[in-house]
């Protein structure tokens, strides 16, 4: 009888503890969850706060160079006390100056290899039709033939 009740008492036990086994478990299981899914909330926050940053960054570049633009327009008035007349400013650095110079002269060079060794796209050389090229597409239209021709 004392070994029956023993193991009745282990069995009883066995079972108390799976059971605490098993909601700690899933205790443990719902607080990874959790976890993982505030480290989610918290990632998505932060990738969405830094596009908006991004975003809202290009928005105010683009609309001071709009801004910008608007000045520089002819016919626009700058605050009102100031008519531009000229799109285009020179950068007053003279060492901006030089590096579009420089910019310009080479991109000059590369069109004039460029005719030099393939030739430059461009449209025929358009010349005068002569009169029997006339006379001969009237004929074929079955037009009389153009004898004198009015300058």
């Amino acid at each position: 009888m004392d070994l029956e009740n023993n193991r009745t008492e282990r069995i009883r036990r066995a079972r108390v503890t799976r059971k605490y086994q098993l909601r700690e478990i899933i205790r443990k299981y719902d607080v990874e969850a959790d976890i993982v899914k505030r480290q989610f909330l918290a990632d998505r926050a932060s990738v969405r706060e830094k596009l908006i940053s991004e975003l809202t960054a290009q928005w105010f570049q683009i609309h001071r160079e709009k801004r910008a633009m608007d000045i520089c327009a002819p016919g626009t008035f700058l605050k009102g006390l100031i008519d531009v007349e000229y799109g285009w400013k020179l950068p007053e650095r003279r060492s901006i100056q030089i590096k579009h110079r420089k910019a310009q002269n080479y991109e000059i060079m590369l069109l004039e290899e460029t005719k030099k060794y393939f030739g430059m796209p461009s449209a025929p050389k358009i010349s005068r039709i002569s009169d029997e090229d006339i006379n001969r597409d009237l004929a074929q239209m079955r037009v009389s033939l153009l004898t004198t021709r009015l300058i």
